[in-house]
């Protein structure tokens, strides 16, 4: 290769025309390209060469590695593979399920909030009064949450056309603006339209100040019925004076 780059170098040096100088320097450019090329798939085959004799091992992934931790000044992380990472969790999460006991926990916060409850004998769900208004929850140890039910707290008649489409606006209008789900049921034997709210919220005792958080969340269902029914108070002004009109 190099005496074939020589004898290109002293063509372009020899007496010639242009056009032949010309085409001289395209061939010289063209046999350093060459060059280059062979140097470029030379290395490249080396690094292959390489390659194979490399001996990948595939870990087997039914073999659980063995974790060792170390006291000391070394902080470097064992490595955890994600199927023992996944056991690890299980395990932690089956431990802390098994000694927090949900429905025990939210009876005793009723009780530090001043609230009196019952247990309804039939569905086993736990009733008491806050702020006078009656709430219905559903608590279960294999859950880190209980359900809040504030129920026929509003009603409307049925066949009142008028006033259903008002409700169902501020119905609308608050599950947009709170937390607190408000829902409707028809009563059809009594041609009432019932109005009830509806909260989940997690429950553990991993949450600080269970009691203040507890409080919180039973305030907003107030603050959904003062909603609804200040909607339902500007809608009707609304609709009067536009007939005063």
């Amino acid at each position: 290769m190099s005496l074939y780059l020589n004898r290109q170098i002293k063509k372009l040096f020899t007496n010639c025309s242009e056009d032949t100088l010309i085409i001289y320097n395209m061939e010289f450019l063209g046999a350093v390209a060459l060059y280059f090329l062979f140097k470029f798939l030379h290395k490249l085959w080396e690094v292959r060469d390489q390659d194979k004799d490399r001996q990948y091992v595939r870990p087997d992934s039914r073999h659980e590695p063995e974790i060792e931790f170390k006291c000391g000044t070394d902080r470097s992380m064992p490595h955890i593979d994600l199927e023992t990472s996944r056991a690890i969790t299980l395990d932690l999460n089956t431990n802390k399920m098994e000694k927090t006991k949900v429905r025990a926990l939210f009876l005793e916060t009723l009780t530090k909030i001043g609230c009196q409850y019952e247990i309804d004998a039939d569905d086993d769900r736990i009733l008491f009064s806050y702020q006078g208004e009656h709430f219905v929850v559903d608590a279960s140890d294999d859950r880190f949450y209980v359900t809040l039910w504030d129920m026929f707290w509003e009603t409307a008649e049925l066949y009142d056309i008028d006033e259903l489409s008002r409700l169902k606006k501020a119905i609308n209008g608050a599950n947009l603006n709170y937390g607190v789900s408000t829902i409707y049921t028809i009563n059809e034997e009594g041609s009432t339209v019932d109005v009830h709210c509806k909260s989940i919220i997690p429950f553990f005792p991993e949450i600080s100040q269970l009691e203040n958080y507890l409080r919180t969340e039973l305030n907003e269902f107030f603050h959904v019925h003062r909603y609804v029914e200040n909607e339902l108070v500007r809608m009707r002004n609304e609709e009067e004076k536009i007939q005063t009109k």
